[in-house]
């Protein structure tokens, strides 16, 4: 897709409307935002997407700690007690099996400390991997729906000043997909496919003619449409070099002209000149004024670029130059140069249904359509694109045009054929974006009418783009707080369900605790050997249990008097 190379006015679109973003997944129910604003949102879904991701990891504790006190032996869970005390952090867990791995008192068997040992190091690298996987997942694009009220499209008048007036409304479109041409990647000019031929010809000495085919096609998706999925505009046409329009060419003073009987009519003649200006230049004439009912307009592109002179020799037909050298040393570029005659079609598909620009309301389907962007494209395309652009490009048609000093240019750099790509591509790009430039005529329109009927609100279903709109997801956007609310409810249940089997775990825990410590003080004051394990079971370290809330400790001299066990300790 290319967007137009200016940035969209604040007016020109709605936030916080409700919409269809189109994708080439399919048309997302989405939102637009400022892009500030999307910012901020897409960071609080973040947290919101780390914080489940933690509710999961303590769900999966409680789930193992009332599975394992349901049906494993009690005695042998205090090291789970120690894993649900951390349980608030991953990266937590993952510590506390690595002190009791390498740390006396271990965990037994070794197995269990290793299991949650490396489930609580992935654990950690999940949770920070996905809130990057996820949370772009929120944003679909950079589009907003467009205001209706700024869609404004010239009618073309019958005054004659009006005209001039339309054609200057019209042209900075054409400039601005032009200053996007010059930066177009490969994936945009592959988009355009040109093929040139060659065939037997009736120029000077039975020279071959070239012709050339082109064609592109655009989906609803890169015009921007909320609906119709599977609606594309194609566009194909073809150009030949033609010589037999000459009339005639004369050299009066020093100055070359070349006259032609377009399409061999005589009344039709056309005339060019070296004097028409210092850069070459290139005209273009329509066979007919109105557009043909089938879609079919023919068009001839007529080059003024003999008598220029060239540092460089060429032998392109419209650049082909003479081995004479004047005394700077540069060529002329002789006179006699074809004509390029051009046709081009242009029509909707579908559904495996065509029709032309003009009849898109028989196309099934698209009945809304027709109604209304369908006239709109009715009215923008209804004349050939490519003589279109090159008629408003004027003396920017030509690529030898912007590269030429004076009158001299760079022949053999020059050709036809990089001519005609170079209009095919601003051709391209400038129908691509016909609905996005509706809504960047100036204010001041100067009493040309608007296309627009003020009463068909169905032309303004597309959507504009723009740096400052972010475009969010609507079902990302409910989905994720919901999945938070559901994780929290399923962690209070299972809190609920298993507070039996976590007054065990604690009561196991206080109980190793105060075992090791008898064990520990008695030999101390016998002057044994301070034994590293009180018991055979997963005897808890020390600063776990001083470290957690909830865990009872016993110190003193009471720890090591003979006494009834303590209660269980509650949360």
């Amino acid at each position: 897709m290319v967007f137009p190379s200016l940035e969209q006015p604040r007016d020109t679109y709605h936030l916080l409307d409700r919409f269809s973003f189109p994708t080439e997944d399919g048309f997302h129910d989405s939102i637009a935002v400022s892009s500030k604003s999307g910012d901020y949102i897409v960071a609080a879904y973040s947290l919101i997407v780390d914080a489940i991701f933690l509710q999961v990891w303590v769900a999966l504790i409680l789930l193992a700690i009332v599975l394992t006190n349901r049906f494993g032996r009690r005695e042998k869970n205090s090291f789970l007690a120690e894993v649900y005390y951390a349980r608030e952090s991953i990266f937590e867990v993952f510590m506390v099996s690595a002190y009791r791995i390498f740390t006396d008192p271990r965990v037994k068997p070794i197995w269990i400390g290793l299991m949650w040992l490396v489930v609580a190091l992935l654990g950690t690298a999940l949770q920070k991997a996905m809130s990057v996987i996820i949370t772009p997942s929120a944003h679909t694009g950079n589009g907003a729906p467009v205001s209706f009220d700024r869609i404004y499209i010239p009618l073309p008048p019958d005054d004659p000043t009006l005209q001039i007036v339309t054609f200057e409304l019209e042209a900075p479109a054409y400039f601005r997909a032009l200053g996007t041409s010059q930066v177009a990647n490969e994936s945009t000019t592959a988009n355009i496919l040109v093929d040139q031929i060659t065939l037997p010809g009736n120029g000077p000495n039975d020279s071959p003619r070239l012709r050339i085919d082109f064609g592109y096609n655009i989906s609803s998706l890169e015009f921007g449409l909320q609906n119709y999925q599977e609606l594309k505009l194609f566009m194909e046409g073809s150009c030949y070099t033609e010589y037999g329009w000459i009339a005639g060419s004369a050299n009066e003073d020093g100055i070359w002209t070349d006259v032609y009987n377009l399409w061999g009519d005589e009344s039709k003649s056309f005339s060019v000149n070296s004097n028409d200006a210092q850069e070459p230049r290139l005209y273009v004439e329509r066979r007919s004024i109105d557009p043909e009912p089938s879609g079919n307009n023919s068009f001839v592109f007529i080059p003024s670029t003999l008598g220029r002179k060239s540092f460089t020799n060429s032998t392109d037909p419209w650049y082909k130059t003479s081995n004479a050298l004047d005394e700077r040393g540069r060529a002329t570029i002789l006179n006699g140069k074809p004509v390029l005659v051009c046709w081009q079609k242009d029509w909707w598909s579908y559904k495996d249904n065509n029709a032309t620009i003009a009849k898109v309301d028989e196309l099934p389907g698209l009945e809304t359509f027709a109604k209304g962007l369908g006239g709109v494209f009715r009215n923008l395309l209804i004349n050939p694109k490519v003589a279109d652009t090159a008629t408003h490009l004027g003396s920017l048609a030509l690529k030898s045009a912007t590269t030429s000093l004076g009158i001299t240019i760079d022949g053999k750099g020059s050709s036809m054929l990089s001519d005609l790509q170079r209009i095919l591509l601003v051709s391209y790009i400038s129908t691509q974006n016909l609905l996005l430039d509706t809504t960047l005529y100036p204010n001041d329109t100067r009493a040309v009418p608007n296309f627009i009927d003020k009463e068909n609100r169905d032309v303004a279903d597309f959507i504009v783009y723009g740096s400052e709109i972010s475009t969010l997801s609507i079902r990302f956007l409910i989905v994720i707080p919901a999945l938070a609310i559901g994780m929290l409810v399923v962690v209070l249940l299972l809190e609920y369900w298993g507070r039996e089997s976590i007054r065990n775990f604690q009561y196991q825990l206080s109980k190793n605790f105060v075992a090791h410590y008898k064990a520990t003080h008695s030999a101390a004051e016998n002057g044994e050997a301070v034994p590293q394990n009180a018991d055979d079971n997963n005897g808890a370290s020390p600063a776990a249990v001083e470290s957690k809330p909830g865990a009872t400790t016993t110190t003193g001299p009471a720890a090591a008097t003979d006494g009834p066990e303590p209660d269980p300790v509650r949360r």
